[in-house]
């Protein structure tokens, strides 16, 4: 059965912005697309596939506290799905989820390491994967009906369904379904 949530949030996943044009705008397309749905896209991914986005499991009382609007993570004491606006953290998955068959890594993370996607290299935005655009977005993986046709979803996976048009969170438990008011 789907839980359907609805918010009045707009979710930013243009995780960074910058005023300068001087750079070259980016775009990047993910697995086997061939061309760009929309020219305001700074990352796509293909449509119609049974693969999301998993994001990262990170203790968030261990993360610095300079958070940028935006940021999306797995919380792995919680065991939820965050987004952090509006200076705190909002909870995107209503129950506690399962990260027992999450692989964590044991090397040590580099300090200051990212791959930045976009316009500015000389950007301050800290991050994993920092999207920088001041006229583009991030398309998320459209699958239709995912709790049905995602046989094994990571804890962690994000994607846009296509059928209910709806943000879905996985949690390693259970789906959640976002309707943006």
């Amino acid at each position: 059965m789907k839980r359907l949530i609805k918010i009045s949030l707009s979710i930013g996943l243009v995780v960074a912005a910058s005023s300068t044009s001087a750079y070259a705008q980016q775009q990047i397309i993910i697995g086997n697309k061939t061309s760009f749905s929309s020219p305001s896209s700074i990352m796509e991914f293909p449509d119609n596939d049974t693969r999301g986005m998993v994001l990262p499991l990170v203790d968030i009382n261990n993360l610095t506290p300079n958070y940028v609007e935006g940021t999306l993570l797995l919380d792995s004491n919680s065991k939820k799905i965050k987004y952090y606006a509006n200076k705190q953290w909002i909870e995107l998955s209503p129950t506690d989820g399962d990260i027992s068959k999450v692989v964590v890594s044991t090397q040590p993370e580099l300090a200051n390491m990212r791959t930045l996607i976009g316009s500015n290299p000389n950007t301050s935005t800290i991050g994993a994967l920092v999207l920088d655009s001041t006229d583009k977005a991030m398309v998320l993986p459209r699958v239709e009906n995912p709790q049905l046709t995602m046989m094994s979803p990571e804890a962690g996976t994000l994607v846009f369904d296509t059928k209910s048009k709806m943000l879905c969170v996985y949690n390693g438990k259970e789906w959640a379904f976002w309707e943006v008011e």
